[in-house]
C-alpha cells in the first residue's frame, strides 16, 4: 500500500503516465464459491482521479503497513480468504501485464496515450451478457492532495511537493507517515487524502 500510495503522488506530482496492474479472485467466504475472477489495468497521472479518489489506498490499511502490521502480509493475498494458500493469479497477472505492456508501447511510438482510468479483463465474465472488457471512468475528488485542483493539491507541483515516506514509530510521533522533500529542505508534514 505505501509502494502504490508513493507512486501515485509522483505520477501526478512530476504528471508522469503510469499503470497500475492487478488480479483478483473474489471468493464467498461462506461457500467457497468463485465470484469473480479478474485482472485491472489502471491508468493514472494525468488527468485527476488517483488511486485514492477510486478507492484503491485505503487509510487504514496504508497506517497498517507503516507501522511495521504483521498482519500486512495476509491482506495483500490475490484472495480474500486467510485460509486459501497462494492463489496462482499467474495468467491473470500476464493478460492484464500485456494489456499494459500494449498501452505503454503504443503511448511511446506516438500512437496514442492510454485511456484514463481502469480497464477490467474477465477471462470468464460474471454472466453470457457480460463483456470481457469493461471501462470505468476514474472518480475525481476535487480537493484530493494528489490530483485535486486546489492550490495545495500535489498535481503538477514538482518539488514544491513532499513525498510520503516510512519512518519508525515513536511515542512523539502522532503520524506514522512522514515527508521526504525530492531537493532542499522543508518542514515534515503529515500526508492526508482529503
Amino acid at each position: 500500500m505505501l509502494a502504490r500510495t508513493v507512486v501515485n503522488q509522483i505520477a501526478y506530482q512530476y504528471l508522469v503516465p503510469a499503470l497500475q496492474v492487478d488480479s483478483k479472485a473474489v471468493i464467498d467466504r461462506k461457500t467457497g464459491d468463485v465470484l469473480d475472477i479478474y485482472g485491472a489495468v489502471r491508468t493514472f497521472g494525468t488527468v485527476p482521479g488517483c488511486l485514492a479518489c477510486n478507492g484503491l489506498i485505503d487509510p487504514v490499511r496504508l497506517a497498517d503497513e507503516v507501522l511495521g502490521d504483521t498482519a500486512q502480509v495476509a491482506r495483500q493475498r490475490h484472495v480474500d480468504d486467510p485460509e486459501a494458500h497462494a492463489a496462482s493469479v499467474v495468467i491473470l497477472n500476464a493478460m492484464a501485464a500485456g494489456w499494459a505492456a500494449n498501452d505503454f508501447m503504443q503511448y511511446m511510438v506516438g500512437l496514442g496515450r492510454p485511456a484514463a482510468g481502469s480497464r477490467i479483463l474477465r477471462t470468464n465474465p460474471i454472466n453470457d451478457r457480460a463483456p470481457h472488457v469493461t471501462v470505468q471512468e476514474p472518480t475525481a475528488g476535487p480537493r484530493c492532495y494528489v490530483c485535486g485542483s486546489t492550490v495545495e493539491a500535489a498535481r503538477a507541483g514538482g518539488e514544491r511537493h513532499d513525498l510520503p515516506t516510512r519512518i519508525a514509530k515513536t511515542k512523539a510521533s502522532r503520524w506514522p507517515l512522514r515527508t521526504a522533500r525530492v531537493g532542499g529542505a522543508q518542514a515534515p508534514r503529515r500526508f492526508t487524502h482529503r
